[in-house]
């Protein structure tokens, strides 16, 4: 079997030599040629130029990471200094027209002597929604006040709620549109102002007789 082309014919047991001018002596290699001054000198260079290269690397991501850390930074400096210039205004909600009632809201000991009344005349949801309010307007994130929003609706206005408080149905239903609409610590203005006026007339009356 037979394979030829252009250049050469080969067969399966010979082939032509002197064709691609193959020497039958060994070829001999010379080991002390590597240690040259020539070869010598190109393998220095391709070291410095290797080491010239990690050099310039190391010294651009030094620079990469110093400019990356300065923006970060600045970045930082400037979203808290925005942070910080916008000051946090709780809600304030209306207080009550009698100062004698007002200090036992604002003290801590005389609120609690007047919780422990109201839990005897069992209408000590009244109170406890005043003090929740007050705590719902101190809080800073808008996601979370309109959440303890939503949390104090159930408690005090749905019909499962737990501590229902005695006010109008109108009130009611606007408390709910309020908070169905934009829930945070406006939302609860009206009740506010009904409980408070009902525990400064009906139930302080009756404690400041006791």
């Amino acid at each position: 079997m037979q394979y030829t082309s252009h250049f050469f014919s080969l067969s399966e047991t010979q082939y032509d030599s002197s064709i691609f001018d193959i020497d039958d002596e060994p070829l001999e290699f010379d080991v002390k040629s590597l240690m040259s001054p020539q070869f010598t000198d190109h393998s220095l260079q391709i070291k410095e130029k290797q080491r010239d290269c990690s050099k310039f690397s190391s010294r651009c991501s030094s620079k990469f990471s110093s400019s990356f850390r300065k923006r970060t930074k600045s970045v930082y400096h400037r979203v808290t200094k925005n942070f910080q210039s916008t000051e946090f205004k709780p809600h304030v909600y209306p207080k009550a027209t009698n100062p004698h009632f007002q200090k036992i809201l604002d003290e801590k000991q005389s609120r609690k002597a007047f919780m422990e009344f109201l839990i005897k005349e069992h209408s000590s949801e009244n109170l406890e929604f005043i003090i929740d309010c007050q705590k719902l307007s101190t809080i800073r994130f808008k996601a979370k006040s309109a959440n303890r929003a939503r949390q104090l609706y159930m408690k005090y206005f749905s019909q499962t709620a737990v501590l229902e408080l005695n006010i109008d149905v109108a009130t009611k239903y606007s408390t709910a549109w309020k908070i169905a609409v934009n829930p945070n610590a406006e939302s609860f203005d009206d009740p506010y102002l009904k409980t408070l006026m009902l525990l400064q007339n009906d139930s302080f009356r009756r404690f400041s007789l006791s």
